[in-house]
């Protein structure tokens, strides 16, 4: 049973990472703007620190069998990740890092609740942050 969580996970932050590609190419197209400039540049680097390091952390708990820390860590790591990165880009992902880093501190002592608390942190956040951010960014433009 714990292997498929390990697996789902993989496979989960796979198709977040293309999809954040596709939503972020689809904008920054709208607007005529590049991909690939200087605050992606700066976003990149500073995020994928702590979510590589946060993947090698992750290995050595599958590969050690502490399945059940696997979950709260990603959460961590990759609150950690937004933290960094908001530097460089809008201020409210680092609010969204926050409580990514809190539901994975939580996690770590409530394992129990590790699925649905990386579910509400991965899941219904994001749902919930990208909502905010389209109505606050880009509502106003879509007329």
């Amino acid at each position: 049973m714990k292997k498929w969580i390990a697996r789902i996970t993989l496979i989960l932050f796979g198709l977040a990472a293309v999809f954040g590609m596709y939503f972020t190419y689809k904008a920054t197209h709208k607007r005529g703007q590049t991909l690939w400039r200087s605050s992606s540049k700066r976003v990149l680097a500073n995020g994928m620190l702590p979510l590589i390091t946060g993947g090698i952390f992750c290995l050595a708990l599958i590969l050690k069998g502490h399945i059940e820390l696997l979950l709260p860590s990603s959460l961590i790591f990759y609150g950690l990740a937004c933290i960094n990165s908001s530097k460089y880009t809008l201020n409210d992902i680092l609010y969204m890092g926050i409580i990514e880093v809190v539901l994975g501190c939580i996690g770590l002592f409530h394992t129990d609740f590790g699925l649905e608390l990386w579910a509400l942190g991965f899941g219904v956040l994001h749902i919930v942050y990208g909502a905010i951010m389209y109505k606050k960014y880009e509502g106003n433009t879509a007329q």
